[in-house]
This record gives C-alpha cells, structure tokens and sequence, in this order.
C-alpha cells in the first residue's frame, strides 16, 4: 500500500491498469474476492447477513 501512496493511490493504479487491459479485471478479481473469502471465511460465517455478497471486516 505504501508503494502506492495509501489506499487511494492503490485504487487509482488498479483503475488504471483495469483501463488498459480490461481482459485482466474479471479474472484478478475473482482471485481478489477468493483471498478475502479465505482470509475472512470464518468471521463472515459466523456473522452473515442476508446479503451473501457483503463483506464483514
């Protein structure tokens, strides 16, 4: 996160790369949403919500 000025310079340099190539963004994705998943798998269980697609942090 540093290397990229915090958080919103991280999400401007993910913008930016998605923009020039969009073939990459489904797929990093979906690997971006399983690492959460496994990294937070056990809290978000045991702290569901009726949206399956939230987050719990």
């Amino acid at each position: 996160m540093r290397a990229h000025g915090g958080v919103r310079g991280c999400a401007a340099d993910v913008a930016s790369e998605y923009g020039d190539h969009p073939e990459t963004a489904a797929p990093r994705m979906r690997w971006a949403r399983a690492l959460v998943e496994e990294l937070y798998g056990a809290r978000r269980a045991v702290h569901r919500s009726r949206d399956e697609w939230a987050l719990v942090a």
